[in-house]
């Protein structure tokens, strides 16, 4: 398990690396995962050797899975930030037994955060409607953060309708707009108020694709106006982030 690494949480731990090789949304052709993976030592396993981009394979790491246990305080953890946990090919069999840790710090007293984050939450409910029917659990365990990202209007609307439900059936949820490559619209505050956290976030990377200052502004504006904490993470590239967009509410 790692320490720090994105600003909002305190440890990143990642038992699952890798992702399916369908590029859904536009922030997938930046992928800072891939790029994270093809200088670490997952090359072999989840990249293809000819492209450096994801081959679709999830590989587990079942020895890493007890390391929140061994934490001693309270801990943010990003839960498998190196690829998508519930891309095509995640194993909703392995997902139970992070699901299982995540109970157990919960049982135990310890006040961990797990923050989920996906591309793909249509997948991620459907795994909690698979799991909780199947331990019938009635609600969401208060320590998991449920999150989906977004980087243009078409990837908002596909995930809002999705996270809505979620927060409707009393999950905590945020969403990543990040990297933002668009202006989005969030005039409905019910958008706003059915998650209970933004991050924003330009590109990372050696050449990265713009963000306009002021789509952060009109994002922050609307979250101040439904009273939900917004997190300024970065502008795209090295630039550094203006005074009146360096925000840092965090929820959790």
């Amino acid at each position: 398990m790692n320490k720090g690494g994105y600003g909002y949480c305190t440890h990143s731990w990642n038992p699952m690396v890798g992702c399916d090789r369908k590029k859904i949304s536009a922030g997938c052709s930046g992928c800072w995962a891939e790029r994270m993976a093809v200088r670490q030592k997952y090359r072999a396993s989840v990249l293809d050797p000819d492209d450096n981009k994801w081959t679709g394979n999830i590989v587990h790491f079942p020895i890493m899975l007890n390391e929140p246990l061994k934490l001693k305080k309270p801990a943010i953890i990003a839960v498998n930030f190196m690829g998508d946990m519930f891309s095509g090919e995640a194993d909703f069999e392995f997902i139970e037994r992070i699901w299982d840790i995540i109970f157990d710090v919960y049982c135990d007293g310890d006040k961990h955060i797990f923050l989920i984050l996906t591309k793909r939450p249509k997948r991620m409910l459907e795994f909690c409607q698979w799991l909780y029917e199947k331990r019938s659990w009635t609600q969401f365990h208060p320590n998991i953060h449920f999150g989906a990202s977004a980087s243009n209007q078409e990837d908002l609307e596909r995930i809002l309708p999705t996270m809505l439900e979620l927060a409707d059936n009393g999950a905590h949820t945020w969403l990543s707009l990040e990297p933002l490559l668009g202006p989005l619209n969030l005039k409905s505050l019910r958008n706003v108020r059915a998650v209970g956290q933004v991050i924003i976030g330009g590109e990372s990377g050696s050449q990265p694709r713009p963000m306009n200052e002021e789509w952060a502004s009109e994002i922050i504006y609307h979250c101040q106006a439904a009273e939900v904490p917004v997190y300024m993470k970065q502008m795209a590239g090295k630039a550094e982030i203006p005074e009146h967009l360096n925000i840092k509410e965090l929820a959790w």
